[in-house]
């Protein structure tokens, strides 16, 4: 029996009571995050639709950007703590829809923590601090889905 958002019947409905019928009319904008990225005439790209879902860990928040970068946020300021560069830029223009991605994923083991995301066939690791590739997945934090894709373009964080 699978549950999406919070109920069977995938209602969307949350049981949470913080915000209501009377009090959401003083809610407002506390911080806004941009991800600065932009086409990239040396590469001859142009970054895909701002579509993530950000995943909420200890206060951060982890997103991925329109060039499948991964980037740490502070919940509380909206201050960017670090920026992964998964370089997918470097794979050229991508036909089609351009740069897709299905968002990040993380991995836990007590105080350890990976963020995973992929650009292309390629996928990466990395742990949460400081901001670099891990050397525990595949070579240098970056695997291959395909032995035939013509990049490793790395897309996580450590």
């Amino acid at each position: 029996m699978a549950i999406r958002r919070r109920r069977q019947e995938n209602t969307k409905y949350s049981a949470l009571a913080d915000i209501n019928a009377d009090n959401v009319q003083r809610l407002h904008v506390v911080w806004q995050w941009q991800h600065g990225e932009s086409r990239r005439d040396d590469y001859q790209t142009v970054p895909g639709n701002f579509e993530t879902t950000p995943l909420m860990i200890d206060g951060v928040l982890y997103v991925t950007t329109p060039y499948n970068n991964i980037a740490a946020i502070s919940a509380d300021t909206g201050k960017e703590l670090w920026r992964f560069d998964g370089e997918a830029y470097k794979l050229g223009p991508i036909p089609g829809t351009g740069f897709k991605h299905r968002g990040a994923a993380v991995w836990r083991d007590g105080a350890n923590l990976r963020v995973f995301s992929t650009a292309g066939r390629a996928c990466s690791a990395s742990m949460r601090r400081p901001a670099s590739p891990s050397s525990r997945l595949g070579r240098a934090g970056r695997c291959r889905w395909s032995p035939d894709f013509r990049n490793d373009s790395p897309t996580s964080v450590r």
